[in-house]
């Protein structure tokens, strides 16, 4: 057992590794939030906690408008729980504040060749193309 995976016994009764705890401390330092969330979203994807991964990932993903770990977590994790459709609307609203997002923009076709919506991957996957080669030409 490594050092972050060890168990300790939270005030509510549930037990919290080392990871968990060192995140829950950033968080309470202030200043950091931010990075605190998402290193604990991290952690509790890591151990399958997929509902309370989501919940900081949000956090964590709302601070930044731009590309980023965080929303790149959070959509593995809502694909992890079967909520497709929540990852496809995050990164839908992401491409409608930057429509060149390449982040966002294969994200989404990779959501939705795993959710079975090749045709909708498809059209980002050539718009994607058309959009480098068009910058190529310029």
């Amino acid at each position: 057992m490594g050092l972050w995976s060890r168990k300790h016994p939270g005030e509510n009764g549930e037990c919290k590794t080392d990871a968990e705890k060192a995140a829950n401390s950033i968080i309470e330092m202030g200043g950091a939030e931010a990075a605190g969330h998402g290193i604990l979203g991290k952690v509790l994807l890591a151990e399958g906690k997929l509902p309370q991964a989501i919940d900081e990932l949000k956090q964590a993903a709302s601070a930044s408008s731009g590309p980023s770990e965080a929303r790149r977590l959070l959509v593995q994790a809502y694909v992890g729980a079967n909520k497709a459709s929540d990852a496809i609307d995050l990164l839908q609203k992401a491409i409608a504040r930057d429509p060149k997002e390449a982040d966002a923009l294969v994200l989404l076709a990779d959501v939705q060749f795993a959710s079975e919506q090749a045709d909708e991957a498809e059209k980002i996957i050539l718009r994607r193309m058309q959009d480098a080669a068009n910058s190529k030409g310029k």
